[in-house]
């Protein structure tokens, strides 16, 4: 994660990523949030509505964008939008996980519960449907950990 040295950094959760050797610090930051510089860079844009069309709606027949996992930290739950699929779940952590919080988000793991949010032929209905708590999906993405798989 790229921050300047002088920075003083928000602490959103604790005990959230699993230490790594090269990243022994497992708080999540405000400044994790969103999508970060890599993604804003590939995608040549710092709007957010942008960015998930490159990676999550691209335009063109036969095109089918990246999964994206999300951590909406207003309401803690995780989120996953399987594109190939087209469905959005809720995922609910199970308890016996471990210690950190993205430990217990495990979505090959048969003992967390998905529950089916919505079925989607194009990810742009997720765009222009989806909220939470009245928040569309800018607000969303701007407030949660987002993981880009394929």
């Amino acid at each position: 994660m790229e921050t300047s040295p002088n920075k003083e950094r928000k602490i959103i959760v604790t005990d959230f990523w699993p230490p790594m050797p090269e990243e022994p610090d497992t708080n999540l930051y405000q400044d994790q949030l969103g999508w970060q510089p890599r993604e804003r860079e590939e995608a040549a844009s710092s709007d957010t509505e942008q960015i998930w069309r490159h990676f999550i709606a691209p335009e063109g027949h036969g095109h089918v964008g990246f999964d994206l996992l999300f951590y909406y930290v207003h309401n803690h739950a995780f989120y996953r939008l399987d594109n190939y699929n087209g469905a959005l779940f809720k995922t609910d952590l199970h308890r016996g996980g471990g210690r950190y919080i993205l430990e217990r988000c495990s979505l090959n793991d048969r003992q967390n519960r998905h529950y089916h949010i919505m079925l989607f032929d194009h990810p742009s209905l997720v765009w222009n449907s989806f909220t939470i708590c009245g928040k569309g999906m800018r607000y969303i993405l701007d407030n949660s950990v987002l993981i880009l798989s394929t």
